[in-house]
């Protein structure tokens, strides 16, 4: 078994890689909030609804960019990440940008002992479960983090796409979790030349489903997609909407998934 102290700290480490990687011009830019242009994807958009006046928990928020976009949209937005060095970033951000969001540095297991409130709404997005090394403890969490009647969004890559390395549909690791952490190659999104090996956990929709439900939470949708949100593979295109799909096999293997649950 591996210690989750330890993994967590070399999964921070990991974490500031793989965002100084996917925080490149081709994705969303400070220049870009800073004239009105939004980070925030057709998806999570659509799944939450109208924010405005709502306590929004944004769980691994990294630098921070989403959580002042989902507060430019009238939430009132707690970001927690548990690399220190992302939320310094998001925090200066929030300064130069005059907003008022805070930012909260904390794992997701820290959640109860690091915040004194309860959000209405919690969001997961892009690159989150990957780097939660026990589903159990996370679950837990996050529904205490919730109010009665709190909505948890996630959305994030389908557990099958994690299973192909090079290329989509050749499988190279199993669907199924293990204790110690895998090895991913990323790439940058720019132009797809450079990359960086992070190491987190793949986690079956099955298993999320009942850690969820385990803790109290009421899963109302599970959706999945054919599409992602960042560049997974070398062979892939990015549409009008944002999204990225394979140029090869389009369409015939989920990439994305979307969850809603209800703190009952």
């Amino acid at each position: 078994m591996t210690d989750v102290r330890t993994v967590l700290d070399k999964a921070a480490a990991d974490r500031d890689g793989w965002s100084l990687l996917h925080h490149k011009p081709g994705m969303f830019t400070l220049e870009g909030f800073k004239a009105g242009q939004s980070s925030l994807m057709p998806v999570e958009r659509d799944e939450l609804g109208d924010v405005s006046g709502r306590s929004l928990l944004h769980l691994q928020c990294g630098y921070g960019i989403d959580s002042l976009n989902w507060a430019r949209l009238g939430a009132r937005v707690t970001g927690v990440d548990f690399s220190q060095r992302a939320v310094d970033v998001a925090r200066a951000l929030n300064d130069e940008l005059k907003m008022d969001c805070r930012f909260v540095h904390a794992n997701s297991y820290e959640l109860e002992r690091k915040l004194d409130a309860r959000f209405d709404l919690a969001v997961a997005a892009y690159g989150v479960l990957y780097w939660v090394p026990g589903l159990d403890q996370w679950a837990r969490a996050v529904a205490q983090s919730l109010k009665p009647g709190g909505t948890l969004l996630v959305v994030d890559e389908h557990p099958v796409a994690l299973m192909c390395q090079e290329r989509p549909g050749e499988v190279t690791r199993s669907y199924f979790y293990e204790d110690d952490p895998m090895a991913l190659l990323a790439l940058s999104q720019d132009n797809g030349n450079g990359s960086v090996e992070d190491h987190g956990w793949v986690h079956p929709l099955g298993d999320l489903v009942s850690a969820l439900v385990r803790h109290g939470l009421a899963v109302r949708s599970l959706k999945e997609y054919p599409f992602m949100a960042y560049r997974r593979f070398r062979d892939m295109e990015r549409g009008r909407d944002g999204y990225w799909r394979l140029t090869d096999k389009a369409g015939m293997l989920p990439l994305m998934f979307s969850l809603t649950a209800v703190n009952d």
